[in-house]
């Protein structure tokens, strides 16, 4: 059984989200996480946090506006239009862990 996701989900958008990290050691405030700083230089996610993705709101929305949740995967499903063609955009627990 599929269920719209849309409807149940109460996404709050703060200008935060979104935002990348930052790994600079000279910062001031930013001297009492110097070893927490050295550990994430060597994680391989570093690349990740750091660069900074532009991400339109309506992306978003439209996302959650075609999406349904299977209950028996456990997957969420959508599907986006992608330069003229629809794609469907499928999100695992091991997509997420990934």
């Amino acid at each position: 059984m599929c269920i719209s996701v849309y409807s149940a989900s109460n996404v709050l958008f703060d200008p935060l989200h979104n935002t990348c990290c930052v790994y600079d050691k000279e910062i001031p405030k930013m001297t009492g996480f110097t070893g927490i700083l050295e550990f994430m230089e060597r994680l391989p996610i570093k690349k990740a946090l750091t660069n900074q993705h532009l991400v339109f709101r309506s992306h978003i929305e439209r996302f959650w506006k075609n999406a349904t949740y299977d209950e028996e995967n456990k997957t969420i499903n959508s599907v986006v239009n992608v330069y003229g063609q629809d794609k469907p955009i499928i999100i695992t627990e091991q997509l997420i862990r990934e």
